[in-house]
């Protein structure tokens, strides 16, 4: 259904029509199920309140019918809601909670992903060792259950890591790998785009940095996905620099070029681009 591939917009009517039949027919366990997909549509097209409201809800059924993966996948829904409003501590304490339910069930994929999102809100809280080491127990994670795409995604983190705090050579090696697993899989991954615009920014590659910049926002305004605050910030940061360094005329250029690549050019167009550094 659209809700699994990620066309948000689309899929709302559908899971609202489900969730009422749902209702109608007294089936609580589905209509918690209905209730939270709706907050996970509500969370990736960025509309925070709708989606905390639905993912408590959702939660509520879950503890009501001790449903208890549902449980830690909402808590969880709910530290994804407040990592994207900046509300830290709440978000460390809700994947805190959700990595206890993965791990009393036994459930090895979300325990992963909980280390993950342990090491994003430490990474923005600026405790980078910590969020290393969320990262790297995410990855292994995936790397043990053969979750190819999720491991991209780690690894893509750790080069984010990697290039905010200056270890360059890192961050292009795990940038490289990352965007080759996406494109052997043909995934799209427009964070994954935008961060390796940032590392290409800080090493003065001023127009490859901004191609890069404009193509992951075209995609993802395509996809009609939410930025956090974040997110958001640092995107807006990075455009700055990308304009600062090379004038109005030539930074309107290389974004008018990035808005024309596809996923699979930006992505090839970055690999390009990362082995042409030079340390």
């Amino acid at each position: 259904m659209e809700h699994d591939v990620g066309h948000f917009t689309e899929a709302r009517p559908h899971l609202v029509q489900a969730l009422g039949v749902a209702r109608e027919l007294g089936e609580r366990s589905l209509e918690g199920q209905w209730v939270g997909a709706l907050g996970h549509a509500a969370h990736s097209l960025g509309d925070y309140p709708e989606a905390r409201a639905r993912y408590e809800e959702a939660l509520g059924i879950a503890r009501k019918l001790r449903e208890r993966r549902r449980e830690g996948s909402w808590v969880a829904g709910l530290g994804e809601v407040s990592s994207g409003i900046g509300d830290y501590p709440d978000a460390r304490a809700r994947f805190e909670e959700a990595l206890g339910i993965a791990r009393e069930l036994g459930f090895r994929n979300d325990e992963g992903y909980c280390y993950g999102e342990l090491g994003r809100v430490a990474y923005n809280l600026g405790d980078y060792p910590q969020a290393r080491a969320g990262y790297e127990a995410a990855l292994a994670t995936a790397r043990e259950l053969g979750r190819r795409r999720q491991e991209g995604h780690w690894v893509g983190c750790l080069g984010d890591l990697a290039s905010t705090v200056g270890e360059y050579a890192e961050a292009r090696e795990r940038f490289e790998e990352a965007l080759a697993i996406h494109l052997e899989l043909g995934k799209e991954d427009y964070d994954l785009l935008e961060a390796t615009a940032e590392l290409l920014a800080r090493l003065d590659r001023g127009e490859e940095a901004a191609q890069l910049l404009a193509a992951g926002d075209n995609l993802n305004k395509r996809a009609n996905r939410g930025r956090s605050l974040g997110d958001q910030a640092r995107f807006d940061a990075a455009l700055k620099t990308c304009r600062s360094s090379l004038g109005a005329e030539s930074f309107a250029m290389a974004s008018e070029r990035g808005r024309a690549l596809s996923w699979e050019s930006a992505a090839t167009g970055a690999l390009e681009y990362l082995g042409r550094i030079q340390f």
